[in-house]
C-alpha cells in the first residue's frame, strides 16, 4: 500500500509539473493566440488547484483577447476573478482585475471597466505596485480620452508619467503615444506630432510592432497638418516593418492602407479604390472612419466627409 501511495503521489507531482510547464508556455505564446490556446487545451482543468486555475483562466482570457474574441476573453477573466478570494489583496488579484478591466474596456463596456480598474488600483496602492499602477493610470487616461474628457485624461497621464522609470523605453513610448492621441482629440496636430515623434524616439529597438504603429501615427499627424508627402513616407516605412514582422492584428494593416487611400484622395492625385472604401465596413475600422470623417467635416471638406461617413457606416 505504501508503495502504491508513493507511486500515485509521484505521478500526481509529475502531472502538476507538466501542467505548470504548459501554462508557462501558453503565457509565453499569448501573442500567437492559436498556439497559446492549443497549449492550454492540453491541461486538465479538474486537476488544477485554485491558484493554478486562476492562472489558467487568465492565460486563456489573454489568448482570446489577442485573438479578438472579446466574449470569450471576458468570460475567462470573469472565471479567473470568481476563482479568487476577493477579500485578499494579492498580486494575482490585482493583475486579474486589471486584465478583466482591459478586456471590458476593449469591448466598449466602459462603465464595467472602470469598476475593475478601481478594484485593481485599490489593491496596487495597498501593495505599492508602481509598474501596474502606471499601466492603470495610462488605461484610465485612454478611457477618458474616448469619452472626450481631455482634462481628466491628461490628469491620469500626468500621474502615469510621475511613476515611470525614464530608463524604461516601453513605458515611455506608450505614454508619449497617449499624449499625442490626446492632442489629436483637441485638434492640436503640432503637439500630437511632437509627442508621436518622442514616442518613436523612445521606442525600444526590439519593439518593431510598436515602431510600425508609431510611424503610422506620425504619418497620420503629418497628413492632418497637410504634409502629405511626409505622411506617405511614414506610411511606407510602417508598411515595410509590417511586412517584415507580419501583422498579428489584421486591422492595423488595413487601417494603414485605408489611411493612405484617404489622403491620396484628399491630394486629388488618385481615385480612392473601392476596396479601400469597403474596408470602412470592417468592425475594427468603423471608429477610425468616423473619426477622420469628423476631422474632414470640421475642415469643411464635405465631399470627402460624405464619402467616408455616409457611404461607409451602414454596413
Amino acid at each position: 500500500m505504501a508503495c502504491c501511495s508513493t507511486f500515485s503521489f509521484a505521478q500526481s507531482t509529475s502531472n502538476a509539473s507538466l501542467f505548470i510547464q504548459r501554462l508557462h508556455e501558453a503565457k509565453e505564446a499569448v501573442r500567437y493566440p492559436d498556439s497559446s490556446l492549443a497549449l492550454l487545451g492540453e491541461i486538465s482543468v479538474a486537476k488544477l488547484d485554485d491558484s493554478l486555475l486562476t492562472e489558467y483562466f487568465k492565460a486563456k482570457g489573454s489568448a482570446f483577447f489577442y485573438k479578438g474574441v472579446m466574449d470569450s476573453a471576458i468570460a475567462n477573466f470573469s472565471s479567473a476573478m470568481a476563482s479568487m478570494d476577493s477579500a485578499r489583496c494579492t498580486d494575482q488579484y490585482a493583475l486579474v482585475s486589471h486584465g478583466l478591466a482591459v478586456v471590458l474596456h476593449a469591448a466598449g463596456l466602459r462603465r464595467e471597466a472602470i469598476e475593475y480598474y478601481a478594484k485593481s488600483l485599490g489593491c496596487v496602492e495597498f501593495r505599492n505596485d508602481v509598474a501596474l499602477k502606471m499601466k492603470i493610470y495610462n488605461n484610465l487616461s485612454i478611457l477618458n480620452r474616448e469619452l472626450g474628457n481631455f482634462d481628466r485624461s491628461q490628469s491620469f497621464l500626468d500621474k502615469a508619467f510621475e511613476l515611470t522609470d525614464p530608463e524604461e523605453p516601453y513605458a515611455l513610448a506608450s505614454l508619449y503615444n497617449s499624449r499625442g492621441q490626446n492632442f489629436l482629440l483637441i485638434d492640436q496636430y503640432d503637439s500630437a506630432l511632437h509627442y508621436f515623434t518622442l514616442s518613436d524616439e523612445n521606442r525600444h529597438p526590439k519593439d518593431e510592432k510598436g515602431k510600425a504603429i508609431g510611424l503610422n501615427n506620425i504619418g497620420f499627424a503629418q497628413s492632418l497638418l497637410g504634409n502629405y508627402a511626409a505622411a506617405m513616407g511614414y506610411y511606407k516605412s510602417a508598411a515595410v516593418i509590417r511586412e517584415k514582422i507580419g501583422d498579428l492584428h489584421g486591422s492595423a494593416w488595413q487601417t494603414l492602407r485605408w489611411r493612405r487611400a484617404i489622403f491620396l484622395r484628399r491630394m486629388g492625385s488618385f481615385r480612392m479604390p473601392q476596396s479601400s472604401i469597403k474596408m470602412c465596413n470592417l468592425p475594427p475600422l468603423k471608429h477610425a472612419c468616423w473619426r477622420l470623417g469628423r476631422v474632414l467635416r470640421r475642415k469643411k471638406e464635405i465631399q470627402h466627409w460624405r464619402l467616408i461617413y455616409f457611404d461607409n457606416t451602414s454596413g
